[in-house]
Formats: structure tokens, C-alpha cells, sequence
């Protein structure tokens, strides 16, 4: 029989390693946008407002920011929680 602290071990480490690469594509997301949020393709460039396009990539990273850093309160306090029960 395999032992409740195996399966809460595997449960724990692959939660992490998810958590992790969730946390690692939205810091990638954020970096792309602070570094191409601005650039237009010129086929585009007549129809974009650039005023707008700037607002939309400010909203977008600080909406990122924000994301990010509710995740990793949300992941702590459910980490918390499950040591609360050993």
C-alpha cells in the first residue's frame, strides 16, 4: 500500500513545479510587453492609435503584476493549509 505521504509529496511537488511555470510564463509575458508593447507593425501603423495602445499595454502589465502576485499569496495560503492538517 502506498502511503498517504508519498501521494501528498507527489501532489506537492507537481503543484509547485506547475505553479512555477505559471509564475514564469506570465514574467515572460510582462517582460515581452514592457519591451515590444510599444511596436507596431507598420501595415498597422495607420490604424492604431497610439495614445490607446499605450494605455492598453500599461493596463496590461500592471494587470499582470497584479495577477502574479495573487497567485503567490493564493499558493501560499493553500500551502499553509495543508500543513495546517498534518
Amino acid at each position: 500500500m502506498i502511503s498517504i505521504n508519498i501521494i501528498l509529496a507527489g501532489y506537492l511537488i507537481l503543484y509547485l513545479l506547475a505553479s512555477l511555470a505559471d509564475l514564469g510564463i506570465g514574467f515572460l509575458n510582462m517582460h515581452y510587453l514592457r519591451k515590444f508593447g510599444q511596436t507596431v507593425p507598420e501595415i498597422l501603423a495607420a490604424d492604431v492609435n497610439k495614445e490607446h495602445l499605450s494605455k492598453s499595454s500599461a493596463c496590461c502589465t500592471e494587470n499582470n503584476r497584479f495577477a502574479m502576485v495573487k497567485a503567490i499569496v493564493g499558493k501560499i495560503l493553500f500551502l499553509s493549509r495543508i500543513s495546517w492538517h498534518r
